[in-house]
């Protein structure tokens, strides 16, 4: 599949199927995450450079989702938001976009809050 070179994701989600689908469409115009580093909280995978730390292996889809999955289930996610409802640890926000701007990010990751209003 080939990508336009003006993509875009922004999705906040909850749930594994969800979390999936975003990372394999990030991974479209890449085939393995190679690097990673934080950014105010979030995880960014990175496709080349010498930016971030270097991940065990280069990861394909299957591995990098592995990894951001795992990391997801223990990601600090700040106060909890006083709502009129609930909330659960099982938020998350995936990104990408073509010319991030970001040196070599292709996939940026961050641990939410799902909210559940009355």
């Amino acid at each position: 599949m080939v990508t336009p070179s003006n993509f875009e994701l922004k999705l906040e989600s909850a749930g594994r199927e969800h979390f999936e689908a975003a990372m394999k469409m990030c991974f479209d115009n890449h085939s393995t995450a190679k690097r990673y580093k934080f950014v105010g909280g979030a995880l960014h995978l990175m496709w080349f450079g010498e930016e971030g730390q270097p991940l065990p292996y280069d990861m394909t889809v299957t591995a990098a989702t592995e990894f951001a999955w795992n990391w997801l289930k223990t990601a600090d996610r700040g106060r909890e938001p006083d709502i009129d409802g609930s909330c659960s640890k099982t938020g998350f926000r995936v990104e990408s976009r073509s010319g991030f701007g970001e040196g070599n990010t292709f996939v940026i990751v961050k641990a939410v809050w799902s909210e559940y209003h009355k």
